[in-house]
């Protein structure tokens, strides 16, 4: 679809088998897909720890108690995802944005055909657009720019854990 003089891009996911659209979901205005990777990622849960009332009065007057969102998670499961790295084109002039969106393919086999799910399960904004997709052991590599990030998915929020 066209709006304002400028392409609306699409991710369409299709059945393999009869080339039947199982999802359609559309990108913000300028941005595009640049890169796509069909992969297992391993998800994780964020632990759930009660505070002790010392840490609930510390909260409450406004003190860091140094508790890290990004400490030890729990492993759940693999799921198999497709990943899509996007990029907004606004010109050479300015910083280019991007995004990556996690889909999660479920498949399910009925008497003489299989069904295919598709969901989008998390995404998240980065500063730069995601360029390059690569499985590793669970997490996804992406290159984002002139740097390697690497991401696991925790729940439904996309976590960046390194960089190079």
């Amino acid at each position: 679809s066209i709006s304002f003089g400028m392409a609306r891009h699409q991710v369409r996911l299709y059945n393999p088998s009869t080339w039947d659209t199982l999802k359609e979901h559309d990108l913000m205005q300028a941005e595009v897909g640049m890169a796509i990777e069909s992969m297992p990622m391993d998800v994780y849960k964020q632990p759930r720890t009660e505070l002790t009332d010392e840490e609930k009065r510390r909260q409450a007057r406004g003190e860091d108690l140094g508790l890290s969102s990004f400490a030890a998670h729990v492993k759940l499961r693999a799921k198999h995802i497709v990943v899509v790295g996007t990029g907004h084109l606004r010109g050479e002039d300015a910083n280019c944005r991007g995004r990556l969106l996690m889909f999660e393919v479920s498949r399910q086999q009925m008497d003489s055909y299989a069904s295919f799910q598709v969901q989008l399960v998390a995404e998240k904004e980065i500063k730069g657009p995601a360029l390059t997709l690569a499985p590793m052991q669970g997490y996804v590599a992406v290159g984002v720019g002139p740097k390697v990030e690497l991401y696991k998915l925790v729940e439904d929020e996309i976590v960046c854990i390194c960089f190079i």
